[in-house]
């Protein structure tokens, strides 16, 4: 019984061989669209691939460069490509978090970015400043000398709500320390 099966598969093999043979020797022209991709989406695409976790860069990177190729061959300009193409590079942060940490939320990532922020006089009062500063001029501007007075209060509580977040989160600040010899000429 298996040796009448095997010779049966061997049979239908050498039949699909045969009807395949006239296949193999005829050349296939097809006119297929030439997807062309500028340089700058293909520039977009490797530093996109660049961004994420070693292990997933060759499979997004193929997923990556097909989508402009798509785009080409839809027809699209290559204005719309490079278009697609930024935006694409704008959201690689968030699927990199995403695949560095899939089971944590958004804001869980946020947070823990603003603990870092908070745990340094320098890079809180280096945000926050210019934009306290800004407003006060924009005030200048807009009423003159006497309102922008009024803006100090909101400074000291832009002041009291910094400390109180890092009371709330429990972020202790990072002093630094000074060396006294490096203050003597």
């Amino acid at each position: 019984m298996e040796q009448r099966k095997l010779i049966a598969r061997r049979a239908r093999a050498r039949a699909i061989a045969r009807g395949l043979a006239p296949l193999q020797a005829a050349t296939f022209t097809a006119d297929l669209p030439v997807s062309v991709v500028p340089r700058v989406a293909e520039w977009a695409i490797a530093v996109e691939a660049r961004l994420l976790p070693i292990g997933h860069r060759g499979r997004f990177f193929h997923e990556f460069h097909s989508e402009p190729h798509d785009l080409a061959c839809a027809n699209a300009t290559q204005w719309t490509q490079v278009v697609y193409t930024l935006r694409q590079l704008g959201r690689v942060v968030q699927l990199r978090a995403a695949i560095r940490a899939p089971d944590r939320p958004w804001f869980s990532r946020v947070h823990r970015l603003a603990c870092w922020v908070l745990a340094s006089d320098w890079r809180t009062w280096g945000l926050l400043g210019p934009l306290t500063a800004f407003a006060i001029i924009n005030v200048h501007l807009q009423q003159g000398w006497g309102s922008a007075l009024f803006t100090l209060p909101t400074i000291v509580a832009i002041y009291a709500g910094v400390e109180w977040l890092r009371n709330r989160w429990g972020v202790t600040v990072k002093r630094r320390q000074r060396d006294d010899d490096s203050m003597t000429i």
